[in-house]
């Protein structure tokens, strides 16, 4: 049985297939054998080889792809086969481009694509969303990221990825209770943030570099933020040092009294002292502003 391929990803008779960009694959097997051997052989890593991406391949894929892929116009089966694996993994690369903006221009554009090759290869994708390639990313790069910039590279994914984060995140549901044995929860949408760069407004400075290859520098500064929807609209919003450790703490569910218990080591009397005057103010707006939500709601 001979199928082709389309672009797209659908495979059909090769009768059907006239007047489509399509290439042909002969072998014997299943519809199914076949849409599996073609994602596993698109979705192996590429390789930078003097700046050009090659594909990364074992001699028994150049193999199977000559035998499994017709050659034509000159080109051969495996050839054929590499202009899908570039298109797929340059999609996720660029994936990553379009959400890290503050990330990206804080490594430099040709060390960022390597790090997320390197990524992507130790945590390669397995989710059809794309909203979720990158939930380890953070977490890859403080533990194998070298050198003393390391702090600042991984503020820029938190915050980068927060961004993405209140956009892309479903809606916290009502408040439920509010007694001294409610447990609250920050909503999904919602992410607090200590930084020590103003990336605010070299977010924005990122976002006019078209190119992605201007050399930027990150302002120094000392802030803490809540990122967030309300509505149809992501917002950011600058928040006091008591207030961000009080909203950090709710990551996971907890009593009031419990965040208050976990906060001690970290409470400096001056930060303790803004935080008895203006907790109840402070959490009224928090609710209002949809960034707590009660976990049995989420």
């Amino acid at each position: 049985m001979v199928w082709g391929f389309s672009f797209f990803g659908t495979l059909w008779p090769e009768t059907a297939g006239k007047g489509y960009f399509v290439f042909f694959l002969t072998m014997s097997g299943s519809l199914s054998f076949i849409q599996e051997w073609f994602s596993q052989a698109i979705s192996r890593p590429l390789t930078f080889e003097a700046g050009i991406a090659q594909v990364h391949a074992s001699p028994e894929l150049h193999r199977e792809a000559g035998t499994r892929i017709r050659s034509a116009n000159g080109v051969n089966g495996f050839d054929r086969l590499a202009i899908y694996n570039r298109q797929y993994w340059f999609r996720l690369i660029a994936c990553m481009q379009e959400t890290y903006p503050c990330a990206l221009h804080v490594l430099g554009l040709k060390n960022f694509n390597e790090w997320i090759m390197k990524f992507l290869e130790r945590h390669p994708s397995d989710t059809p969303y794309l909203a979720e390639l990158d939930l380890k990313f953070a977490g890859f790069m403080e533990k194998n990221f070298p050198g003393e910039s390391r702090g600042t590279v991984v503020e820029a994914i938190h915050y980068d990825r927060a961004h993405d984060r209140a956009f892309t995140a479903p809606e916290s549901g009502p408040l439920v209770g509010n007694h001294p044995g409610s447990r609250f929860q920050i909503s999904p949408h919602a992410t607090p943030l200590w930084l020590h760069g103003d990336f605010t407004s070299y977010r924005n400075l990122c976002h006019d570099d078209e190119a992605l290859t201007e050399n930027i520098p990150l302002p120094p500064r000392e802030n803490g933020v809540m990122i967030f929807r309300k509505g149809n609209r992501v917002y950011e919003k600058e928040i006091p040092r008591a207030a961000y450790l009080v909203l950090d703490s709710l990551r996971t569910p907890k009593t009031l009294a419990e965040a208050f218990t976990a906060l001690d080591p970290d409470l400096t009397p001056e930060t303790a002292s803004v935080l008895e005057k203006n907790l109840t103010h402070w959490f009224k707006e928090w609710v209002e502003w949809g960034w707590v939500s009660s976990p049995d709601t989420l």
